[in-house]
């Protein structure tokens, strides 16, 4: 293996290999130096390790693989590895961020990865264990705001069917004005949905409009 001395003994580590100090504990991963192509990557899984995950979402850095080069299967399987990551405002929400870059490439692929994550924060509460925080966040929030509008409205009017059915609403109504924002359109696909709603879509869209009230300008 390649090494770079270093001053300190401690770093003297092979190349592609660094060192942080996370909580009074150095940790020893892998850098984006260690996977300059898109295989080496891809065959990296951080099993909810939030370390291991931001310097994942670093390998697409600036100087590391270009999304541009992911298919649409590999682009979900990537994201898939931030599932588990309980804490995405670790490292200043780099993970979030990243996440925001990869939905203006492939914004089905984490919507679907979303949907994904509010359902295993629901079947973590129905465990008694903490649910999984996908908005609302410290540092940074996935943004579908360079999302062409009518792929934007096409994600909410998906979102919304499956909003009004659920008997869980909160999480699925963040998701929904992240998706579809806050415009006219958005408010039609709302609208649309009156004419079919049982008592509890009723109850639903209420949830959905006071998620929104701070946000719409009447």
């Amino acid at each position: 293996m390649i090494y770079e001395k270093g001053k300190d003994p401690r770093y003297d580590l092979p190349v592609g290999v660094s060192m942080r100090n996370f909580r009074g504990i150095d940790v020893v991963y892998l850098n984006c130096a260690v996977v300059p192509h898109g295989d080496g990557t891809l065959s990296i899984h951080t099993e909810g390790d939030q370390v291991v995950a931001t310097d994942l979402a670093d390998a697409f850095g600036p100087y590391g693989v270009p999304l541009s080069s992911l298919s649409r299967d590999e682009a979900a399987s990537v994201a898939s590895e931030f599932l588990l990551v309980r804490d995405w405002d670790f490292d200043q929400g780099s993970i979030p961020r990243f996440l925001s870059r990869f939905t203006n490439l492939f914004p089905d692929e984490i919507y679907d990865f979303l949907l994904r994550r509010i359902d295993q924060s629901t079947q973590a509460r129905e465990h008694g264990q903490p649910g999984y925080h996908c908005f609302h966040l410290v540092h940074a929030n996935i943004s579908f705001g360079n999302v062409p509008s009518e792929k934007r409205l096409q994600l909410g009017q998906n979102c919304v069917a499956r909003f009004i059915e659920s008997d869980s609403p909160e999480d699925l109504a963040d998701l929904f004005w992240e998706v579809a924002g806050y415009e006219e359109g958005a408010l039609q696909l709302v609208l649309a949905s009156a004419p079919k709603l049982d008592e509890r879509g009723v109850r639903n869209i209420a949830v959905l409009i006071e998620k929104a009230i701070p946000r719409l300008a009447f």
